[in-house]
C-alpha cells in the first residue's frame, strides 16, 4: 500500500505422508464405521513420525457440487494436544488413509487448489470448525468423507486516477470478523499481483463477503519528490477509507468483478531523531512505520515501511500517504518482530503533504514476573501453558507479543515488554482454546488488571503478578434432533451469554460456536456461570460469529439456559432451520 509492504502471516499446517486406496463400494455420505481389528503394515512417505500408534482412519475427498472423487487432496490429521500432525494424499478414487495413528484425540483438514479448504465434520466452508474424532487403539475408522466446495473467485482491473492499468499492484482479500463483539478485518490469504494489463485473480474462497484492498508496489511512493502526489492504499471500489469499503460477494465456483481505482493524494514524510537511552544520537540504526488503524472500525493489519538512521542519528521516512503511524526505532541491527532489545517508540499523525517532525528516545524493555493460581480443583501439570503480553492500543502492531513458558512451578517470565499491557493465557496444542484451564481474571498486588491492563516500567520488573486460572468451567451439552424427532449428525450450535455486555468480555466463553463429534453429540465448554442462549442450526457464517446482529437475531429461536458454576448441563436441541 502506497510505500508499504504487507506482512501477512498466514497459519498453515506441513503436509505429509502417503497414498493408500480406498474402495469405491462404500456409500458416500454414510456415517463412519468404527473397526477394531490388527494393523495392516504402513505406507507413509514421509519419514518417521514423533509418536506412533495403531489406529487409523480412512476415507473419500468429492467434489460436493458434483460428488466426483478428488485425486491429490491433502489430508491432514492434527493430533490435539500433541504438537504433531499426519498427512496423506487422496488418489485416483479421492480414497486416503491416515495410518499408525496414535490413540486420542484428532481432528481432519482437506486442502486441494482452487478449492475452499474444508475439515471432517465442519460448518460450510469453515476450515476452523470441524469434528473432533476420538481413536481408542487399533482402532480403524471408516467412511471419514469429506466434500468439499469449489472456490470462488474475485477479479478485476487496478487502475490510476488516469485509468490507466497499475502493473504489479498488491491486491489482499480480507473477511469482517469479530472479536469482542468488535468487527476486524482479517486477511484471507496471501496478496496476490497484478499482471501487465493490471487484472488480478483471488480464487479458492469460500462463499460469502470480501473486502478488497490495493496497492501500488514497494517503493514507488518513496521514489517520487517530496512534495509530490502518489497514491493511497485504495479499498473497492476506489477508497482510501477503510469506513467506505463496500463489500463484495461471492458465491461457489463464481468470478465476482472488483475493479479497484487507486486514489491520488499529497504524500507526507516523517523527518527525526533516534536518540540512545543516553540522549546522545544514535550513530546506526533502523526506523520502521507501521499504520495504525485501532481507531477505525474494521482493521487489516499493518503495513510495513522501513529506513536507515544515518551516523548522526537523523532519519527520514518519506512517501508516506495521509494517516496515523507508529513507529519504532532501534539503535545497531534491527530486526522486525524484535522484542527484548533496546528500543524507542512513537506515534504520528500525517495530513496530506504534512512534514512532520518527531524525536524517538531508546528504552530498555521491562520484564513481568508472577505466578498462576489455580482456583478450585487443582491442575495435574502446568505443561503447555503460556502467558502472554498483549499491547494495548496502537504500539501493538508492529514486534509479536512477548510470551512465556509457564515453568512447572506455575511461575513464568515475560521479557521484552513494553507499556501498557494484559496479560492472556495460551494453550500451546489446544484444539481451538477448547481445553482448560481458562483464564478467570489477573491482579498485579491488589489491583484486577484483567481488562484495564497494567503498565511496565522501562528496564524494570514488575513482580507480584498473579493469573488466576480455573480447572473446571461450567459446561453444556446435548443431542440435536430434527422436526420428526430423529437424530442430526450434521449441524451447528451456537451459544451466546444472555447479557450483551458479556459479549466483549475479554475472559470466559462468553459466546460461540460447536459441531458435533463422531458420536453426533456437542459439546460447549469453557463456560462461566449465567444464563446463555443455546440454538442448533444446520449452518452458519462463521465470520458472524461474535456479530451482536446474529445474536440479536437468534434470540427469539434460541433456547435459553441457566447455568451455575462448574455444572454440567445436559441442553437437548431441536434443528431450527431458518
Amino acid at each position: 500500500m502506497t510505500t508499504h509492504q504487507a506482512r501477512r502471516v498466514t497459519l498453515m499446517i506441513a503436509l505429509v505422508t502417503g497414498v493408500v486406496a480406498h474402495a469405491l463400494a462404500q456409500t458416500a455420505g454414510a456415517p463412519p464405521a468404527r473397526v477394531t481389528a490388527p494393523q495392516a503394515p504402513a505406507r507413509d512417505t514421509a519419514g518417521p513420525a514423533a509418536t506412533t500408534g495403531t489406529s487409523s482412519v480412512r476415507g473419500r475427498v468429492t467434489d460436493a457440487a458434483t460428488g466426483r472423487p478428488l485425486r491429490r487432496a491433502t489430508v491432514t490429521a492434527t493430533l490435539l494436544g500433541r504438537f504433531e500432525s499426519r498427512a496423506a494424499t487422496s488418489n485416483d478414487d479421492g480414497a486416503y488413509e491416515l495410518r499408525d495413528l496414535p490413540a486420542g484425540e484428532l481432528t481432519l483438514s482437506v486442502r486441494k487448489p482452487g478449492y475452499v479448504t474444508s475439515s471432517y465434520g465442519g460448518a460450510r466452508n469453515d476450515p476452523s470448525s470441524r469434528k473432533v474424532i476420538r481413536l481408542a487403539d487399533r482402532e480403524r475408522l471408516d467412511r471419514a468423507d469429506i466434500a468439499i466446495e469449489r472456490g470462488g473467485v474475485i477479479m478485476g482491473r487496478v487502475t490510476d486516477d488516469y485509468g490507466e492499468p497499475v502493473l504489479d499492484a498488491s491486491v489482499q482479500v480480507f473477511r469482517r470478523t469479530f472479536v469482542q463483539g468488535r468487527p476486524r478485518l482479517s486477511s484471507v490469504d496471501q496478496a496476490v499481483r497484478t499482471n501487465d494489463i493490471g487484472e488480478y485473480r483471488a480464487f479458492g474462497l469460500a462463499p460469502g463477503d470480501y473486502f478488497v484492498s490495493a496497492s501500488l508496489p514497494l517503493d514507488f511512493n518513496r521514489s517520487l519528490a517530496d512534495d509530490a502526489s502518489g497514491y493511497a492504499p485504495s479499498y473497492y471500489p476506489g477508497t482510501p477509507e477503510i469506513a467506505e469499503a463496500q463489500a463484495v460477494r461471492v458465491s461457489a465456483g463464481g468470478d465476482t468483478p472488483a475493479d479497484i481505482a487507486l486514489q491520488a493524494v499529497r504524500l507526507g514524510r516523517v523527518a527525526g531523531m533516534l536518540l540512545e537511552a543516553t540522549g546522545r544520537p544514535a550513530l546506526r540504526g533502523q526506523i520502521v512505520a507501521a499504520r495504525a488503524d485501532d481507531n477505525g472500525p474494521l482493521t487489516p493489519g499493518s503495513v510495513l515501511e522501513s529506513t536507515h538512521v544515518n551516523a548522526d542519528g537523523t532519519f527520514t521516512l518519506k512517501g508516506l500517504a495521509p494517516g496515523r503511524y507508529v513507529l519504532q526505532g532501534m539503535p545497531g541491527a534491527y530486526s522486525v518482530g524484535t522484542t527484548d532489545a533496546d528500543m524507542a517508540e512513537g506515534v504520528v499523525t500525517l495530513g496530506p503533504g504534512d512534514t512532520q517532525p518527531v524525536t524517538l528516545l531508546v528504552t530498555r524493555a521491562g520484564t513481568v514476573r508472577g505466578r498462576l493460581a489455580v482456583e478450585g480443583r487443582p491442575l495435574t501439570s502446568f505443561a503447555g501453558l503460556r502467558v502472554a503480553a498483549q499491547g494495548v492500543g496502537p504500539r501493538t502492531r508492529i514486534s509479536a507479543p512477548p510470551i512465556a513458558d509457564v515453568s512447572p512451578d506455575g511461575t513464568f517470565e515475560i521479557t521484552g515488554v513494553r507499556g501498557l499491557v494484559r496479560l492472556r493465557l495460551a494453550h500451546a496444542g489446544s484444539a481451538s482454546g477448547r481445553t482448560g484451564p481458562w483464564l478467570t481474571s489477573v491482579h498485579a498486588g491488589a489491583n484486577d488488571v484483567t481488562e484495564s491492563g497494567v503498565e511496565v516500567p522501562a528496564g524494570r520488573t514488575l513482580a507480584d503478578v498473579e493469573v488466576r486460572v480455573v480447572r473446571d468451567t461450567a459446561e453444556v451439552n446435548g443431542t440435536v434432533t430434527d422436526a420428526d424427532g430423529h437424530a442430526v449428525s450434521d449441524y451447528v450450535v451456537v451459544f451466546f451469554h444472555d447479557d450483551e455486555q458479556a459479549w466483549h468480555a475479554p475472559v470466559g466463553r462468553p459466546t460461540g460456536m460447536e459441531r458435533p463429534d463422531d458420536t453426533g453429540r456437542y459439546t460447549a465448554p469453557g463456560l462461566f456461570a449465567g444464563t446463555y442462549l443455546v440454538i442448533a442450526l444446520k449452518d452458519v457464517d462463521s465470520t458472524r460469529l461474535g456479530d451482536p446482529e446474529l445474536f440479536n437475531g437468534l434470540r427469539s429461536l434460541a433456547t435459553e439456559t441457566r447455568i451455575g458454576d462448574g455444572e454440567k448441563k445436559i441442553v437437548d436441541l431441536r434443528l431450527v432451520v431458518q
